[in-house]
């Protein structure tokens, strides 16, 4: 949801005006249980991505490794969303 709003946010600049109405549409946001600081769990997920690859399948196993515990995207993420929401609410 962090890198949703982020996205949205800067395509103000870049002229997408239909994705920066979702940032401005945005009133609160709740979050049930997020790892915003990663999961212990990710090394089971790194184990289904190894077995989809040896079936056959197509996958994208950086989004995994992302939700490993204090992952650097995580830690960027947190940090600059965390200051974001401070001087929206100021």
């Amino acid at each position: 949801m962090e890198q949703a709003l982020k996205r949205a946010r800067g395509n103000s600049r870049q002229g997408d005006e239909d994705l920066f109405s979702v940032f401005e549409s945005t009133f609160a946001i709740l979050f049930f249980g997020t790892p915003h600081r990663g999961s212990a769990f990710s090394s089971i997920g790194l184990k289904a991505v190894k077995t989809a690859k040896l079936a056959g399948f197509s996958v994208n196993e950086s989004n995994v490794r992302d939700l490993k515990e204090n992952s650097p995207i995580l830690e960027e993420l947190r940090e600059s969303f965390a200051s974001w929401m401070i001087n929206v609410s100021m």
